[in-house]
């Protein structure tokens, strides 16, 4: 989800995935692949593809993770130790849950008006001090008492930001627009300037991927504020081409220095499979390479199963994984999940397929009974795994043309 402390200084909580927790994760999923293939498990994805966010499984889903929206997550819900962690993964299941609603909507007009009505509940939340703690307390500020300044919490503004652009795209009315304009603003001046255009997530940290968020927001406040952000944008993809392409894999590299700009850290599949969602919205021509590249170095597949790597062979960091690629087996969890985005939009049915099949079996689908309708969850997974997934498989232009560069 968001980028942030994969290299921690000594004093700081490791990222990296426990040994007893890689344990326990491989006899999951190895027992998982065993019932799955046991029982020919395939879904198909023909439903998405013809249908996207208004076919019956989606709809089903939505009525789900709108029921958990409005029932609301806080830091304390989330099941993990480190209060950082928390901070992000709450902060994640909102803005994941309001890009989900909004690709449904654009399918299934009929949802529209609920969510409009979520998107601004989720905005209030987002900007309250309980969901912005986990970034204001690594700055000692609040993200949103520093748009007059240049630098930092590119994170949380840029989803914040692109939420807003969401919600006047589906017709929105204007109660937000000083502060789309003030958030949108401060991104573009941040991103001037910093000499290679990308800006920091938390002291010191810079993520390439929380930085993808942040430029997609700014097109779409083109689109819906009639600005014009091409020239920054233009510069960000200059840079990223230039400098920050991983010379093995051709894929965006995952972090980079904050004060040089050099690459840190190669190509990895979480966060070509996160670009796959939010780069079309940017420029598709990139986009489609950006998916050629990771089709060709990290995709894989076995019988009804595709999965996607989370390290390239060859990368000397590859391991069991951490916080932000979750458990990494061969593939990995974030990479497989965020990579459904990349299939759906690029039109590949037999990867999307392939990746809902392994998605049903470690997640075990269900269906509740609820008083708005029949509504549809994973088992396994809490409200971020839940959005993360109808967002990815969702995933659709958000208006005709949308990173067609002209």
């Amino acid at each position: 989800m968001l980028r942030g402390m994969a290299e921690p200084a000594p004093s700081e909580p490791s990222r990296t995935l426990t040994l007893r927790a890689r344990l326990g994760l491989r006899a999951a999923y190895l027992a998982g692949a065993l019932v799955a293939l046991a029982v020919g498990l395939r879904v198909d994805p023909t439903p998405l593809v013809e249908k996207g966010g208004a076919c019956d499984d989606a709809l089903r889903r939505r009525r789900h993770v709108a029921d958990e929206v409005r029932r609301g997550v806080l830091p304390a819900d989330i099941g993990t130790k480190l209060d950082q962690f928390k901070g992000e993964y709450a902060f994640g299941a909102y803005a994941m849950s309001a890009y989900a609603l909004t690709n449904i909507a654009l399918d299934a007009p009929e949802t529209k008006a609920e969510t409009l009505e979520l998107l601004d509940l989720i905005v209030e939340r987002m900007a309250s001090p309980e969901l912005s703690r986990f970034d204001a307390a690594l700055w000692s500020e609040e993200a949103l008492a520093t748009l007059s300044k240049d630098r930092g919490h590119i994170a949380y503004l840029g989803h914040l930001n692109l939420i807003l652009g969401a919600r006047r795209l589906l017709g929105g009315d204007g109660r937000h627009d000083a502060l789309h304009g003030a958030i949108t603003g401060a991104i573009a001046r941040r991103m001037r300037t910093a000499p290679h255009r990308h800006v920091e997530t938390y002291p010191g940290e810079t993520y390439t991927m929380d930085n993808v968020v942040a430029v997609a927001s700014l097109a779409v406040a083109d689109r819906v504020r009639s600005e014009d952000h091409r020239a920054t944008i233009d510069e960000w993809l200059a840079y990223t081409r230039a400098r920050l392409l991983d010379p093995t894999t051709g894929l965006i590299v995952f972090q980079l220095e904050s004060e040089s700009g050099a690459p840190q850290q190669r190509g990895r599949g979480s966060a070509a499979g996160w670009a796959s969602f939010f780069l079309p919205m940017i420029d598709l021509p990139f986009a489609r390479e950006q998916w050629a590249a990771a089709r060709t170095h990290l995709h894989g597949r076995v019988g009804p199963f595709a999965g996607v790597r989370e390290y390239h062979p060859t990368d000397p960091s590859a391991g069991f994984g951490d916080i932000d690629s979750g458990p990494v087996l061969g593939w990995g969890v974030s990479a497989t999940g965020f990579s459904l985005a990349g299939a759906k939009r690029h039109g590949d049915a037999a990867t999307l397929g392939g990746l809902l099949s392994l998605a049903e079996a470690f997640g075990i689908s269900t269906d509740d009974e609820t008083p708005l309708g029949p509504s549809r969850r994973y088992v396994a997974a809490p409200l971020l795994g839940q959005s993360i997934l109808l967002c990815m498989s969702t995933a659709r232009p958000w208006w005709d043309g949308m990173g067609e560069r002209k």
